[in-house]
């Protein structure tokens, strides 16, 4: 009889990860249905371990309806990172993941499917889908970026019914790590620090690590004070190669 259960989910799971990679080949077969919707973000980076340079990123289910599968794809810079592991938290399972490499751009694309049998998984309030964690390379730059570039969801309705393909919202969409050990002076990464790189940092004046932009205004806080301010301006100004 067990065996005969878990035959059962099996099938239920392989039937509704079949609608989310469906609808990602063919977007225009399958109407949205917001009696299913998910939103998610990326969080900020953390360097796992700094013996062995691994940096681990986590992507988060915000809040969702109805919610049985979801697939998102994740990009990083070839130049920086390598191919690395995926570890998914309950109640998802992760179903299948490809990494392949498309110029200067490392992709990762993954399915999520519920564990188990269920209406879906519906909260309000965030928690972490699954972490990422990938080894830098050799000689990586002082700053690494990764970004939630797509992001598609099914489920079933609570009213129930077949499996359909649900809205998804991406919310904060890039994470950077930058090395601690390692502060630029040229925010612009150009090459050279100038008056540009100033005119940079002006854009990110004020912002602290509660702000909405913080994971690209943080290149600017190169005093490391949690604060885009006049210290770092002046900061910049005393680098300048003259």
């Amino acid at each position: 009889m067990s065996a005969y259960l878990a035959g059962q989910k099996r099938r239920l799971w392989a039937m509704v990860v079949w609608v989310a990679i469906f609808c990602v080949l063919c977007p225009q077969a399958v109407k949205a249905d917001d009696s299913v919707k998910a939103e998610v973000s990326l969080q900020e980076t953390v360097l796992l371990s700094p013996a062995e340079d691994v940096l681990t990123y986590t992507v988060c289910i915000d809040n969702a309806v109805c919610l049985t599968a979801l697939w998102v794809e994740m990009e990083f810079e070839s130049s920086q990172v390598e191919k690395g592991n995926i570890l998914s938290q309950s109640p998802f399972a992760i179903s299948h993941s490809v990494w392949k490499k498309e110029g200067d751009t490392l992709k990762l694309q993954a399915y999520f499917g519920i564990d188990g049998a269920g209406q879906g998984y519906t909260a309000t309030t965030p928690m972490p889908l699954a972490t990422i964690s990938v080894p830098l390379v050799d000689k990586a730059a002082e700053t690494v970026a990764v970004k939630l570039t797509k992001a598609v969801c099914a489920g079933i309705p609570a009213n129930g019914g077949k499996a359909v393909d649900g809205i998804v919202k991406i919310g904060k969409d890039t994470a950077v790590y930058v090395k601690d050990d390692a502060i630029s002076y040229d925010i612009n990464g150009d090459g050279t620090v100038n008056q540009l790189d100033i005119t940079e940092a002006q854009k990110y004046y004020q912002a602290t690590k509660d702000s909405a932009n913080w994971e690209t205004a943080r290149i600017a806080d190169v005093d490391r004070s949690g604060v885009v301010d006049i210290q770092d301006l002046i900061t910049i100004f005393l680098h300048l190669e003259i």
